[in-house]
């Protein structure tokens, strides 16, 4: 400390000092508060890019949904049939000619289609009303493919003068089968007159990345820039060059990339902006610095004869009493250290063993929305029959549409329950749980990310009844976890078979789950259930799932165990078996009814 303030006394050394440090302090604010302005503007511009493909894509859906019905209905038209079914050259087919000719004419100018087309099973076209659909564009894609396979076609198609569109076919049911395609073309030429009134490019490409829509401000580009910009290697370099950058959104549904350019210029500007308020700043707390350092030199010269002084006549007191503090601090720091430490730590394993859950249910909440949006279809398709079904006087049908909009309405909410209990800091106290409930909350869970890997769980859960101690989240957080490592263990190509099964022994219960993965090394076996060891890949966890699931099994009493068999591996899950199954033959707490066993498939 002497020689700082002797350095600070110094007046030739304070203005050579000072500045040094004032530049290099400006310097990394200079560099902190432009980065940040940056990352500001560029967070902006993503949101504005993301509302602007959540709008567009909405929009293109709407142009294009009210096409999607047109096939299937026309293909039941008595018209259309009666073209089908009609032999080659007689009076009949000539007749159904004519109906099938004003019928499809008038859906098309009607609905504003491009086009309406009738073609046989081979994909050949046999009727069209203006002849824009051949049988080019139709043979060997899913507009002919699709729909002899029960499902809607759909497909982008380019016709005569590079015109652009959209088209859907379904199959024509007849008493002599599926004999023909319904195909309608619909026009985007709509899509593209909503997007012209966007201040940015916007363009859609398909899985092919050719760009089937664009606005003009797309075609102003270079023909050469767009193609660069959908090549991951060079898009960076081209975002540079023209001054934008390229986001994109996928529209599944359509098998389409949804793209849209936005202009870089405000974060050039932030940057610049942010650039110019830092150097000013820097200067003005430059200035005031000095004019500091300065009053400060003379305070310093008045008070060192005082403290001088003073320093002698408290010489003697320190020395005396320096022992005794430096070993009272050192103690309090010690014990101050510690506990610190203890909370830390405490605080810790709650916080690991929540983020564990967290990303457990993280794994397989991705694809929840599928599970939400296939009874919500559902429920949309009920309501819709009942009002016809009222109006019509038709009461029993009513009744039965509401009853089934209850049912999957009470599996959605069983659904959400179900995860927010998974999802929940609440420390439940152990207590006699039926085996069963937990395994099917996992299973329950883990349903999303089977369908994903098209994984099959079986669980037979006749001896599964019993009772055991343990808290059914955290049972349900352990059987989870197991479920999805062993999906996860199967390699790419292989269906994932996940087994579960429930038996005795030692007078204990062990519940074993088997995956048919590539099994455990020996070299991972001793540390699989050390905190942070883990064999997935950087980001896919954290480690602790099996160590958690160990430690948590200890408390109450269980252990958890791995093996490999003759065609991946098992981990058993061993339980205290509960008291109060003697009181009751069929295991299962408070409920004297002999539940069948319900598979996994009735679960999920």
């Amino acid at each position: 400390m002497s020689s700082i303030q002797r350095t600070l006394r110094d007046p030739g050394v304070l203005w050579v000092f000072l500045p040094i440090c004032i530049l290099m302090l400006s310097i990394a604010a200079w560099l902190f508060f432009t980065g940040r302005a940056e990352r500001i503007a560029l967070q902006r511009m993503e949101l504005k890019a993301a509302d602007a493909l959540q709008v567009q894509s909405e929009a293109v859906m709407n142009q294009l949904e009210k096409y999607r019905f047109i096939p299937a209905i026309l293909a039941r038209r008595s018209a259309v049939q009666a073209f089908v079914v009609a032999d080659p050259g007689s009076n009949a087919k000539l007749g159904a000619t004519i109906r099938l000719r004003e019928l499809l004419e008038r859906t098309a100018g009607l609905s504003g289609a491009v086009d309406i087309a009738l073609a046989d099973a081979s994909g050949e076209v046999l009727f069209s009303t203006n002849g824009f659909i051949t049988t080019n564009m139709i043979t060997g894609n899913e507009l002919s493919i699709a729909p002899l396979q029960g499902r809607l076609g759909r497909a982008s198609i380019s016709g005569a003068g590079g015109r652009r569109t959209y088209a859907f076919s379904a199959v024509v049911p007849t008493a002599r089968g599926r004999e023909a395609i319904i195909i309608v073309a619909a026009p985007i030429e709509g899509i593209e007159r909503a997007w012209a009134l966007t201040g940015a490019p916007i363009f859609a490409t398909n899985d092919a990345m050719e760009i089937v829509a664009a606005n003009p401000l797309t075609r102003e580009l270079s023909q050469a820039a767009l193609p660069a910009l959908l090549n991951p290697d060079r898009r960076g370099q081209v975002e540079k060059e023209i001054g934008h950058r390229l986001f994109d959104r996928p529209i599944t549904i359509l098998d389409w990339n949804l793209h849209v350019l936005e202009t870089t210029e405000p974060v050039r500007r932030a940057k610049s902006t942010a650039g110019t308020i830092v150097i000013l700043s820097c200067a003005l707390v430059g200035f005031v610095l000095m004019a500091l350092f300065s009053r400060m030199q003379q305070r310093m010269r008045r008070d060192r004869l005082e403290k001088a002084n003073a320093l002698r006549l408290e010489r003697k007191v320190r020395e005396r009493t320096r022992e005794l503090s430096e070993a009272n601090a050192a103690l309090e720091a010690e014990i101050s250290e510690r506990r610190q430490a203890e909370a830390a730590l405490l605080n810790a394993q709650k916080n690991l063993i929540h983020a564990e859950k967290l990303a457990a249910i993280g794994q397989v909440s991705a694809t929840l929305a599928h599970e939400y949006n296939q009874p919500l279809a559902a429920i949309r398709t009920y309501s819709e029959n009942a009002e016809r079904y009222l109006d019509r006087g038709r009461g029993e049908k009513v009744h039965e549409n509401l009853a089934r909009i209850s049912a999957l309405v009470d599996r959605l909410a069983h659904l959400s329950r179900t995860l927010l209990s998974f999802a929940s800091r609440k420390e439940a106290a152990v207590a006699p749980v039926t085996l069963r409930d937990p395994i099917e909350d996992a299973i329950r869970l883990a349903a999303p990310k089977a369908k994903q890997r098209h994984a099959v769980i079986d669980f037979a859960s006749e001896n599964a009844r019993v009772q055991v101690m343990g808290e059914r989240i955290a049972l349900g957080q352990i059987f989870l976890n197991l479920i999805v490592n062993g999906i996860d263990a199967v390699p790419s190509g292989t269906t994932p078979r996940i087994l579960i099964s429930a038996s005795e022994e030692d007078g204990r219960i062990a519940v074993s789950v088997a995956d048919n993965g590539t099994g455990i090394a020996d070299s991972d076996m001793e540390r699989i259930f050390d905190p942070f060891y883990t064999t997935k890949d950087v980001g896919e966890g954290l480690g602790l799932g099996l160590s958690i699931a160990n430690e948590t099994l200890q408390k109450i009493g269980g252990e958890l165990r791995a093996e490999n068999s003759g065609n991946g591996a098992v981990f058993k899950v061993i339980l205290v078996r509960s008291s109060d199954n003697e009181d009751r033959p069929d295991g299962n707490a408070g409920n004297r009814k002999n539940r069948k066993g319900r598979t996994a498939r009735e679960i999920a």
